[in-house]
């Protein structure tokens, strides 16, 4: 029975890929980052924004992205965080931190959570697919008010870059990576890093040397916002937390 309810979520996005396959458009693309990771109406307590890389077909990409907003509601169920931080003298004197991160989380409710999503607005490349996914499921998730400031600095990023947001109900955190291909894989690492280190803000460390373990289980944390810094080729995700 598992099987045959799997193939029939497959069909079913294969078949809503080729609905949205006449009418996807990458208009609003910019160097700076992708139109949807830029808009503020891209981020509520029902909308995912996914983001796959090239395929064979438009189909197999928009799947990828249906997956990838699966994943993402469920590490903000519940996830297992382990962050290792890792902090050693440069020889300018300057402390370099290092960090490492883990998330385990339930996938096996996948397809049923496949199943209560739709498409909003899709847009397709050369480069990949993007696509903004509402969740109709009851989530039971808080969604708590964050101030996000969005003005870009000197350095091409935006504000919530260094300035990260503050409030009586949330933890806050920001992760960032440098690479150089595959830009979906390097927004989901940047999720992976911004996520654990909101473990730093509810549990105390491991410490062994000069080493720093966290160890806890998040539940509700999500991704407020992501960037691409092109000048720089640094991907950042801004994670959430509520108290």
């Amino acid at each position: 029975m598992k099987l045959i309810r799997f193939a029939k979520s497959i069909v079913s996005i294969l078949c809503l890929a080729v609905a949205f396959s006449g009418c996807v458009t990458a208009e609003g693309r910019s160097e700076s980052g992708t139109s949807m990771f830029l808009k503020k109406s891209s981020y509520s307590d029902t909308l995912y924004v996914s983001q796959s890389a090239s395929m064979q077909t438009p189909e197999k990409e928009l799947s990828a992205c249906f997956f990838d907003t699966a994943r993402q509601i469920s590490i903000r169920k519940q996830v297992f965080v382990r962050y290792t931080v890792t902090t050693q003298k440069a020889a300018n004197g300057d402390t370099i931190r290092g960090a490492q991160v883990l998330l385990d989380f339930d996938q096996t409710n996948s397809i049923a959570l496949l199943e209560k999503m739709t498409v909003v607005e899709i847009a397709q490349s050369d480069t990949g697919t993007e696509a903004l996914i509402k969740y109709s499921g009851s989530s039971g998730f808080t969604y708590p008010s964050v101030t996000v400031k969005t003005t870009l600095d000197r350095d091409g990023n935006p504000a919530w870059v260094t300035q990260v947001p503050k409030g009586p109900k949330f933890y806050a955190a920001v992760g960032t990576v440098s690479q150089t291909v595959n830009r979906d894989e390097a927004y989901t690492n940047a999720d992976s890093y911004a996520i654990g280190a909101l473990a730093v803000n509810v549990t105390k460390p491991v410490v062994s040397g000069n080493t720093s373990l966290y160890e806890t289980v998040l539940k509700g944390a999500y991704i407020a916002r992501r960037w691409y810094n092109p000048s720089t080729n640094r991907y950042y995700s801004l994670a959430i937390l509520p108290k």
